[in-house]
């Protein structure tokens, strides 16, 4: 009989506990993605009464917006060139560049600010839509933002550069002579000169499939205003930002060593002798020599700015039958259209190269040249 009960009580328990965890499962509230720009997540989303929320300060950043809190007045206010967005989070009162505007639905979550997601698209003027679970805000904005301390730093899709320090709307630069596509594939790189107050201010965006294009817009900003500024076809490699102490701007072929304080101390015209070609700066061979690419050939080559003297890096490093596979290659649309020689390292007087070649079965190999080799047959 005790066996009977005790069998009869098991059974009962574990009906109930598959009952429970059925009602349960079904009545779970489904997982939602916060996605802004198709690109960026926001994580700490949360449904509530019926209204998305999410993380004020996270949302606003990733729509461009500088944001700044204050603590006293419990008040964020958001800037982008041609927007300042002020939220009492306390009441849900809104300004738009100084004039009121219909309150948010703000919402408070272990101490973070949430705010209803179909408010950031109104106050931002971006578009919201529903994909299942999944809830996307467009902004639409044509700028790349980045922040470095109390420093803001955008960047328009026509060159147009804004700054913010530590008060006021962003104040408009400068502007640059280039168009930038893909904002939502896009970074930038602030460099504070601290010893000057000035920043270098690197913004590349990206585009094709699979990204495989970049435009990069790089400027030497001081006193709030855009001193240097150059723009490549690539993005930008980090051994050629800076040299020797000096930051590189490199446009083409026109080359310009600058100081902390914004002073040219070297420029060169490639153009002017290696012909009329676009070139991009690769990378630098001991004191003085250059790794220059031609962007139509896609050919690595060794240059001498002082002596004006040049050669083509793998005539001089590879055999003839590797030259010839070169030669005849003239597929554009081949990723390994070129030459495929990339610097791999600088160290120790040797520059390591990597080298893909058709005629080993597609094989990548490491080729290491000296500099004084190449010093010596540019002599020659």
């Amino acid at each position: 009989m005790q066996r009977s009960m005790r069998a009869l009580f098991i059974w009962g328990v574990t009906v109930i506990l598959l009952i429970t965890f059925a009602s349960g499962t079904a009545g779970a509230a489904p997982s939602y993605r916060y996605v802004i720009n198709e690109t960026e997540e926001i994580s700490g989303g949360m449904l509530l009464g019926g209204t998305h929320y999410i993380p004020l300060k996270e949302a606003f950043e990733k729509l461009v917006y500088d944001v700044e809190w204050s603590q006293k007045t419990r008040t964020a206010v958001m800037y982008t060139p041609g927007r300042t967005i002020q939220v009492k989070t306390e009441t849900g009162q809104v300004q738009v560049d100084g004039v009121a505007a219909e309150q948010c639905r703000i919402r408070k979550r272990n101490g973070i600010n949430m705010i209803a997601a179909k408010d950031v698209a109104r106050l931002t003027g971006s578009r919201l839509t529903v994909e299942g679970t999944t809830i996307h805000i467009e902004g639409g904005q044509s700028y790349i933002f980045g922040k470095k301390g109390s420093h803001a730093f955008w960047v328009g899709n026509g060159g147009e550069v804004y700054g913010r320090g530590t008060t006021g709307a962003p104040v408009r630069l400068g502007e640059v002579n280039v168009k930038l596509n893909e904002w939502r594939y896009a970074k930038i790189n602030i460099q504070p000169v601290t010893q000057t107050g000035s920043f270098v201010v690197t913004a590349t965006s990206f585009s094709g499939e699979p990204l495989i294009h970049s435009q990069t817009v790089k400027v030497f900003i001081q006193n709030n205003r855009i001193l240097h500024s150059a723009v490549s076809g690539g993005d930008e490699d980090p051994r050629t930002a800076r040299r020797d102490g000096l930051w590189v701007f490199a446009e083409g072929g026109n080359i310009r060593y600058i100081n902390d304080h914004g002073a040219v101390v070297q420029s060169y015209d490639l153009d002017k002798w290696l012909g009329p070609e676009e070139y991009k700066l690769e990378g630098f061979a001991g004191e003085r020599l250059l790794l220059v690419r031609a962007t139509a050939t896609q050919i690595l080559f060794v240059v001498d700015p002082v002596k004006k003297r040049r050669l083509v890096l793998y005539q001089l490093i590879l055999g003839a039958e590797e030259q010839t596979s070169i030669e005849q290659n003239t597929d554009r649309t081949d990723m390994h259209y070129g030459d495929n020689l990339h610097l791999l390292s600088a160290r120790d007087g040797v520059l390591t190269f990597s080298y893909f070649s058709y005629l080993q079965g597609a094989k990548e190999s490491q080729i290491p040249v000296r500099i004084a080799d190449l010093e010596q047959a540019l002599a020659d």
